[in-house]
């Protein structure tokens, strides 16, 4: 028999490697992969072998190749979005064989809410499929490690190890990183803020149509603790009304945190549908830096993202006077 060959590599040891093939080939099912192990039309290491075996770093797992050309149209490319809408290398800030770090445009979702939806989780699995046949994990998928709001632009976070995927959601929680955003505030912030409070959990959809969040003064499990501060950079105008360009840090990284707390405090995200009284589809929130100190995984200890056009040329309309290139030199 003919058969295709892999390599398991570090992210694929000690798992079974039933799994690992649930993993590679997800349109096979449990029993068609247990079923073809006993008959050794799939192998390890050119032996054949139960479905709980495990697989080390350097292991050939070999299936026979009409079986794999038969189950492996899902290795092929989604086509589902369109190879225009969105450039991976012009948006990619850093990239090495443990982290994918980019810009994610204001507008795109990071994980799809419906089927036809375009996602940057999809546009990055898709690439690292491309790259299925030069040395990646048999069993690892990429997946972002943080969140944003699909109207918030800036650093979004995809693993590419395991090792790493599981040292970052360890140093989110314990607040060993810095995440700094900037927006456009309405209203006059005039001195740096720090707010407290408890957000719950029960997202609903407001007058129009938007799911919101509120905050809370329950004191149960389902209410989490928010913290942010806000720093006001520089000032402008919207006809009569004042903006501010504000600087956000958050301890704390709750759903729509900045978002909820600048409204809850007077100071909503300019344009924000959800939070405030304007009727625009794009606010403007942008995550322009991240600052994740010494580590092992040869990522730098700060990585800063420009901001768009289009939050530039909102900034020159509302004659808001700052540099926010600055953020590229800053500590």
């Amino acid at each position: 028999m003919d058969y295709v060959n892999f390599t398991a590599r570090e992210n694929d040891d000690d798992r079974r490697i039933d799994r690992i093939i649930l993993k590679m080939v997800p349109q096979m099912n449990i029993s068609v992969v247990c079923a073809n192990l006993r008959s050794g039309f799939i192998r390890l290491n050119g032996k054949k072998c139960t479905n709980s075996v495990r697989v080390s770093n350097g292991d050939i797992i070999s299936i026979e190749k009409h079986l794999f050309e038969r189950f492996s149209s899902s290795l092929t490319a989604k086509k589902d979005f369109r190879e225009n809408d969105f450039n991976l290398e012009k948006a990619t800030l850093f990239r090495n064989e443990h982290i994918l770090v980019l810009n994610k445009p204001c507008g795109m979702l990071v994980q799809k809410a419906s089927k036809n939806e375009i996602s940057l989780d999809q546009i990055v699995e898709n690439d690292y499929r491309k790259r299925f046949f030069e040395g990646n994990s048999l069993s690892f998928h990429p997946g972002p490690m943080h969140r944003l709001d699909k109207g918030t632009s800036g650093i979004i976070c995809f693993s590419q190890s395991l090792k790493c995927a599981r040292w970052f959601q360890n140093s989110m929680l314990d607040h060993k990183f810095k995440k700094i955003y900037i927006a456009i505030c309405e209203g006059k912030l005039v001195e740096k803020q720090k707010w407290v409070d408890k957000i719950g959990n029960d997202f609903s959809k407001n007058d129009d149509g938007f799911y919101t969040g509120k905050i809370t003064s329950k004191d149960d499990d389902e209410s989490k603790i928010a913290i942010t501060y806000a720093y006001p950079l520089s000032y402008g105008k919207v006809g009569n009304k004042d903006v501010t360009l504000v600087e956000f840090q958050i301890e704390t990284g709750r759903h729509h945190q900045i978002r909820l707390q600048s409204s809850a405090h007077g100071y909503p995200l300019f344009a924000d549908s959800a939070y405030s009284k304007g009727k625009s589809d794009k606010f403007f929130l942008h995550c322009i830096k991240l600052v994740i100190g010494d580590n092992e995984f040869s990522i730098p200890a700060s990585i800063y993202c420009p901001v768009g056009n289009e939050f530039k040329n909102a900034m020159k309309n509302f004659l808001i006077n700052y540099n926010v290139e600055d953020y590229n030199i800053l500590s």
